[in-house]
């Protein structure tokens, strides 16, 4: 499980570097391409995390005897659509001004900001490759398939936001991340209550990176293309989970 970890975090490395020419591609309009790779995020999310929530609860539940919250798995969930939704709102909000000011979108303090956020996002991802509680390889592979659209939807966002600061820097810093977070898994285990902050944290900010994708104001996304990834992903899950 070792090397098949290492190589699907080769993968989202793959995926950072070369989305910007995977995009590109005339084969599919990329209002569709987006569209489609949000929805396949929110039918991971939705299909497996959310389920699995429950799971998670338990696990935190006996790390905190005290008993501090009924639903912690689920309220480190919204923590992490908060956190993303919070930083979107900040990255317009700044690019606005700084556009007024000096006719420039984003600023540097923005530019750092936001891929220190999405650095993190992508260690963590990385970690939970290897010591991640998502089964077998069937479940991996799923984990990834999702995982590896919904960077693709982050990469076209942060390059539409920081345009050349990305493509010379961003994306390689955020690639580093999942290779840091692989690198850490392999000489560092945290507890099972851990892990499942990390799941609940990541689904929140899927949820809000998908949703913030789809619902845009460049309006360059289709609703039909998004349903079909959410219905899709959600509905070849449930039939390899059955036979599987």
């Amino acid at each position: 499980m070792l090397l098949i970890s290492f190589f699907l975090a080769l993968g989202f490395v793959a995926f950072h570097l070369f989305s910007k020419h995977i995009s590109s591609l005339p084969t599919i309009p990329r209002s569709y391409a987006l569209s489609l790779s949000g929805g396949i995020s929110v039918g991971y999310v939705f299909s497996e995390t959310l389920p699995n929530l429950n799971d998670h609860q338990e696990n935190i539940d006996r790390a905190t005897p005290f008993g501090l919250v009924e639903n912690d798995a689920y309220l480190i969930a919204m923590i992490g659509l908060l956190f993303f939704g919070g930083l979107e709102w900040y990255v317009k909000r700044s690019r606005i001004q700084h556009h007024e000011l000096n006719g420039k979108e984003v600023s540097h303090r923005v530019f750092w900001i936001h891929m220190s956020s999405f650095f993190i996002f992508n260690t963590l991802i990385g970690y939970l490759l290897l010591q991640g509680k998502n089964g077998g390889i069937t479940e991996k592979l799923f984990f990834f398939a999702a995982l590896s659209v919904h960077i693709m939807s982050n990469d076209i966002s942060l390059r539409r936001s920081h345009k050349e600061a990305y493509d010379k820097l961003g994306r390689w810093l955020l690639s580093a991340g999942f290779l840091l977070g692989w690198i850490i898994s392999v000489f560092v285990k945290i507890s099972d209550s851990a892990i499942s902050a990390v799941f609940a944290l990541l689904s929140g900010g899927m949820i809000m990176n998908a949703i913030k994708q789809e619902f845009s104001e460049e309006g360059e996304t289709s609703f039909l293309a998004f349903a079909a990834g959410s219905i899709g992903y959600s509905a070849v899950w449930l039939i390899v989970s059955r036979i599987s």
